[in-house]
């Protein structure tokens, strides 16, 4: 048996699963891995790129073609981008 590589340690660390599914939550307790059977209910108000394409089953790039042609809403925090979860809901909701 192998030992755990680094890339896999640094996957776990940043809330990805090996498999490819990923966590919302705050806290490690609190982690739900999102995909497409993940009820809304349950998503946090921002997704980040990565949570939105879990749940909703498509490619990195294709997330980042979407966000750079602004066919879906996003907001920055800082560096980081956010998808509002109402754009699951209502197609393409605004963002303030």
């Amino acid at each position: 048996m192998r030992p755990a590589s680094a890339a896999t340690t640094a996957f776990s660390e940043h809330g990805i699963r090996p498999g490819g599914a990923q966590f919302a939550g705050e806290s490690n307790a609190e982690r739900v891995a999102i995909d497409r059977r993940t009820p809304i209910e349950a998503l946090p108000e921002f997704l980040s790129p990565a949570e939105f394409r879990a749940y909703v089953g498509i490619g990195r790039s294709a997330v980042y073609d979407l966000i750079r042609r602004h066919e879906i809403p996003y907001r920055k925090f800082g560096r980081t981008i956010r998808i509002p979860k109402s754009v699951l809901t209502d197609g393409r909701a605004e963002v303030e």
